[in-house]
């Protein structure tokens, strides 16, 4: 008997009762609210998962919403919260698409939404209280004004992407090669003096053909309207001559803007400007100023200035809107002693990133195309301002029903579950509008519409709040942290996933290295080994020096071809130049999955008496080893190459360091096998034994057994890591020989012999072992960043962009792209097939 009446709240007389109804509409929108939730922090994976299961969601929240309307139809005259139910979950599918903060890009779907909003409207049709009526229909009509104003606002503001990339492309062009030098002299990367990059206004300008080669040009014929990086230089420094006339306040008031949060505004805008640059490059656009003497200039003594000196701030600072980062631009210690200013580059990379993303992976592109998307925010106050219209007449209406007690407009199950839709359809719509009222898009056209100076800015009201408004920001942006995976001992981890910060010593090595490469091309990490060469000068001339270069010389030549055997090689020549300071110290222990193995403290302590220097090359050159390594790791792989060579040489060797280091936990265990290999000794006999007796049963060999099982479909990988795969061009003799003097040449072996190579050159120093290490892990990091395809960086914006994102983004600016100008075979998409299914999301 429980059963039926069970089954009677659902269904009565063959007809879904109206609990049914209002769990079938609770269901749609739990999963539209979790498909909403997926899609917020869908940046945090890069996984291709996620996507799918998102587009599932989307799916299956069609069908749920479209049936429930039809069920809706049947009994209508039974339940009049019916038809606010409908209109609300149609408006509610429409707004949780359309403002996503971090969009799948799909196909749009107009002619879907308004089909659902029409089938909406028939259900409006039917018989409904004259309280419920009025707000109902205002909120259709507003929700289908959204529908048509955003199909046909996306459509204008794609084609208007597209030709802003044209032109920034044809601006970017430069000059008559013989004005060049001239050129060249004139910039100054300090004032900002010539660099005309373009910020905002050039869709106002009329652009011109001529012949002989009939380019775009851009023909500045509004110059007031054109902002560019130079001219926001200018309006930066306020003048005290004329402090009586209105321009000069005006002027006054715009640097006050621009400099307030220590000059972050204008680096704002310096920021939008790079990233209209960078776009190019996903789109096999050509970066026509690469080769300008002042494009080096701008990233080598503009961003990447030199630390100056600056004196101890007073004992009583004036407060600002902003706290002062560590290593910012014109900051000082508390002694006044000079702090780099490579904190500054590293933030605005992540701005111009935080840009870029949003072009590909949210709507703000596209809402900002034309300017500030004033109709779009007007529709959702109209909107807020319906959703509280409903709210009045629910909360009435709801009161009318209860005082009728013969039951003529009976309403079941209906108040809590519209008031639950009220409130959610109001909060998403005040988090779109925040989201575009406080992004650095609308921030960059504060600034750029302040200097233009229109008539209702000139106030000092609008003044303040406009600076109260560029205080705040809902942007997110890369963490700060960086990856960390170690092959020796956690290799038995298959998810081993640890993160750790980006200190200002590992900023200072690699922004340091990086700021040197202005004019010295020689050893720029564009070149092939470059960064090794740069490492080995600080050597000493010796004989171990001689053999160490040979050593490098032989195993590099026999790791031709992918970027993965190099990583490997030297990371694994880390690991044991690490194990052996550790033997040093009489540290026996089991050594720690990610990270140094030794502390900071007790380097520094009476057992090293390590000075502050040498413990920094040490953290340094471990963190970046580490840091590579996690790189490999990734699904997909982050460094240059193919993704199916990377990912099963790393399966395989991490297969045969399993098999060779099997039983090892500890340190003094796993080095004595390692220094075994390196003095070519049989490390697989009394060696091998007493390790494998040694903590048998604490080792995990899941990533052993899963390596094992992927060997077969990964036997040509095998073969691509040992030295005898390397000599088969050299004929069949040749190739014979070399399989014998080759068998057993692992890379965990070649690395080993690498290190106590690097261990007898150094002969003991320490210091200069890791100041070697240090050297090379930061060339190498910055010979990755150059040479990794656009496509895998587009891959990791999603998240917010990875490290070496910013780094390849500083590189490209500085006119390092990798070997090729025009990105041609190096990831980049053809425009015109990307244009048609990247840049156009869905409405």
């Amino acid at each position: 008997m429980a059963r039926p009446k069970v089954i009677s709240v659902f269904v009565n007389n063959l007809h879904l009762s109206a609990a049914s109804v209002q769990f079938l509409a609770g269901l749609t929108t739990l999963l539209m609210l979790f498909r909403f939730v997926l899609d917020f922090v869908r940046h945090q994976s890069i996984s291709g998962n996620m996507r799918n299961l998102i587009l599932v969601l989307d799916a299956a929240t069609y069908s749920l919403l479209h049936y429930s309307l039809g069920v809706m139809q049947r009994p209508s005259v039974k339940n009049s919260y019916y038809q606010v139910w409908a209109v609300l979950l149609v408006t509610l599918r429409y707004s949780v698409k359309h403002g996503r903060p971090a969009g799948v890009a799909l196909r749009q779907t107009p002619l879907v939404d308004l089909m659902s909003s029409f089938w909406a409207a028939n259900i409006l049709r039917s018989h409904a209280p004259a309280l419920l009526k009025i707000p109902v229909w205002l909120l259709w009509s507003i929700n289908s004004a959204r529908i048509i104003h955003g199909f046909v606002s996306s459509e204008h503001a794609t084609a208007s992407n597209k030709e802003n990339m044209r032109l920034v492309t044809e601006y970017m062009r430069p000059p008559n090669s013989k004005t060049r030098p001239a050129a060249a002299a004139a910039v100054d990367p300090v004032t900002m003096a010539g660099y005309q990059y373009l910020v905002l206004g050039e869709a106002k300008q009329k652009k011109k053909v001529q012949p002989p080669d009939y380019s775009l040009e851009l023909k500045r014929t509004k110059e007031e309207e054109l902002i560019t990086v130079e001219k926001i230089w200018e309006w930066s420094t306020s003048s005290d001559n004329d402090q009586m006339t209105s321009g000069s306040a005006h002027r006054r008031r715009v640097a006050e803007l621009l400099n307030q949060c220590e000059g972050k505004v204008k680096d704002l805008c310096i920021s939008f400007a790079l990233y209209k640059l960078l776009r190019r490059r996903f789109f096999n656009l050509p970066l026509h100023e690469s080769k300008l003497p002042e494009t080096k200039k701008f990233i080598f003594q503009g961003i990447l200035a030199p630390p100056v000196t600056v004196p101890a701030p007073p004992s009583n600072p004036s407060g600002g809107c902003c706290s002062r980062a560590r290593g910012d631009q014109d900051d000082g210690g508390e002694d006044g002693r000079p702090v780099p200013k490579y904190s500054r580059a590293l933030l605005i990379a992540k701005m111009e990133l935080s840009f870029l993303n949003d072009f590909f992976f949210s709507r703000h592109a596209l809402m900002f195309a034309t300017g500030f998307p004033s109709m779009r925010l007007i529709l959702s106050t109209l909107l807020l301002g319906a959703i509280s219209y409903m709210a009045y007449a629910i909360h009435h209406f709801s009161k009318i029903t209860q005082e009728d007690e013969l039951g003529r407009v009976r309403v079941h199950h209906g108040v809590f579950f519209t008031w639950i839709l009220l409130t959610l359809l109001g909060a998403k719509e005040m988090i779109e509008i925040a989201s575009y009222v406080l992004s650095d898009w609308t921030k960059v056209l504060i600034v750029c519409k302040y200097i233009q100076r229109p008539w209702w800015l000139r106030g000092p009201v609008m003044a303040k709040l406009l600076k109260l408004l560029c205080r705040y920001s809902l942007v997110r942006r890369w963490n700060g942290k960086i990856g960390q995976h170690n092959l020796i001992f956690a290799r038995h981890r298959r998810f081993t996933f640890a993160v750790t910060c980006l200190t200002e010593d590992i900023q200072e090595s690699i922004f340091g290295y990086l700021s040197t490469l202005e004019n010295q091309s020689d050893i720029k990490p564009s070149n092939k080994g470059s960064y090794v060469d740069r490492a080995l000068k600080l050597l000493q001339e010796s004989q171990q020096k001689d053999d160490l270069e040979n050593a490098i010389t032989n195993e590099l030549k026999q790791l031709q071809g992918e970027e993965v055997h190099r990583i490997l090689l030297w990371h694994i020549a880390t690991c044991y130049c690490e194990c052996h300071l550790a033997k040093k110290g009489n540290r026996a222990k089991r050594a720690a999955l990610t990270g140094p193995f030794i502390q900071e403290s007790k380097l520094e302590s009476s057992q090293y008496g390590w000075t502050s220097s040498c413990t920094q090359h040490y953290i340094t050159a471990v963190r970046l080893s580490q840091y590579c390594a996690h790189l490999l790791k990734n699904p997909p792989p982050f460094v240059p190459g193919n993704d199916v060579i990377i990912t099963a040489v790393l399966t395989e060797v991490t297969r045969e360091t399993c098999e060779d280091l099997k039983g090892c936990s500890s340190i003094s265990q796993t080095f004595q096998i390692l220094e075994a290999m390196a003095n070519d000794q049989d490390f697989k006999g009394s060696t091998g034994k007493e390790a494998n007796k040694v903590e048998q049963g604490s080792m995990s060999n899941e990533a052993c057994e899963d390596a094992q099982g992927d060997k077969e479909a990964n036997e040509d990988a095998r073969g691509s890591i040992t030295t005898d795969a390397n000599q088969d061009e050299q004929g069949s003799s040749t190739g014979k020989e070399a399989n014998d003097a080759g068998k057993g040449r692992t890379l965990l072996k070649m690395g080993s012999v690498l290190g106590q190579k690097l261990i007898d050159a150094t002969d003991g120093n320490d210091e200069l072992r890791w100041m070697f290490l240090e050297e090379l892990w930061v060339g190498f990091v910055l010979h990755l960043a150059e040479f990794t395809k656009p496509s895998k960086h587009k891959i990791y914006l999603s998240r917010g962009g990875d490290f070496m994102t910013h780094l390849w983004a500083l590189l490209s600016h500085a006119g390092l792209l990798g070997g090729s100008e025009n990105d041609t075979d190096n990831g980049a998409v053809p425009y015109q097939e990307a244009s048609r299914g990247e840049i156009v999301i869905n409405n």
